[in-house]
């Protein structure tokens, strides 16, 4: 019939049709593919909360942020790690060193 249909690529407009996500042309169409951190919600690529999730922040405030530092937590006093699951407190273990050096125990670690 002479009739020629040439892809339009949406992906290489100037305005990228795709937000917080890359763009991936096809034959008469075009998907959008989330970037790491964000999630496809009605369409649409938006920030997971991953202070929402369990076991982000365990011992310590979580405060939501872009990716890629995605969240961060302000540990509260006696905790570290990423999560805040990490004990810094030596109380439990000095206790049983002085009682133990009391009674003249000789002591030794691993």
């Amino acid at each position: 019939n002479g009739i020629t249909c040439v892809d339009i690529n949406e992906c290489s407009s100037p305005t990228n049709p795709c937000v917080n996500a890359a763009c991936v042309n096809s034959i008469g169409s075009y998907t959008c593919v989330c970037f790491n951190g964000f999630v496809s919600v009605n369409g649409d690529c938006v920030d997971i909360n991953e202070c929402s999730l369990t076991g982000n922040c365990v011992n310590g405030i979580c405060t939501n942020l872009l990716p890629p530092a995605n969240y961060r937590c302000e540990c509260e006093p006696s905790f570290t790690g990423s999560t805040c699951n990490v004990s810094t407190s030596t109380n439990s273990l000095c206790a049983a060193i002085t009682e133990s050096n009391q009674f003249g125990v000789e002591l030794t670690f691993p």
